[in-house]
């Protein structure tokens, strides 16, 4: 979804009439940059002692931010452009991970935040 809506906004910056039609803009959940997971599984990979941990940034924020943050960064409207399908319902309402574990044993943390990550997606798009 995230990479769907970074380049619908894209798209529509560069003169696409189309819509971005997206099921429920409320559901909160992390967006996580591939590199800081791959940094995550690293390190845990080699430590000395093995034990289970979850991988992410534990820090959640709504589709709706992103559509915001995303269209922002274009310069448009996204109520203008955005369809929200009827009778969707979402998997899940919250998708977020609690990664003290592995903050606490191995010391990593993520180095790209929310923002960050959407500059870096619209950039390469």
């Amino acid at each position: 979804i995230n990479q769907k809506i970074a380049a619908t906004a894209l798209r529509i910056s560069k003169g696409s009439r189309e819509k971005l039609e997206i099921g429920n803009i409320d559901v909160l959940k992390e967006f996580n940059y591939a590199g800081d997971i791959v940094e995550a599984i690293w390190k845990l990979v080699n430590q000395n002692k093995v034990f289970e941990a979850i991988i992410g940034s534990g820090e959640v924020h709504s589709i709706k931010e992103w559509v915001e943050y995303c269209f922002k960064k274009v310069n448009i409207d996204w109520r203008n452009h955005l369809i929200t399908k009827k009778n969707f319902s979402p998997e899940y309402k919250i998708l977020v991970s609690n990664p003290s574990l592995l903050k606490q044993t191995t010391g990593w943390e993520p180095v790209v935040d929310f923002y960050k990550l959407a500059d870096k997606m619209m950039r390469k798009l």
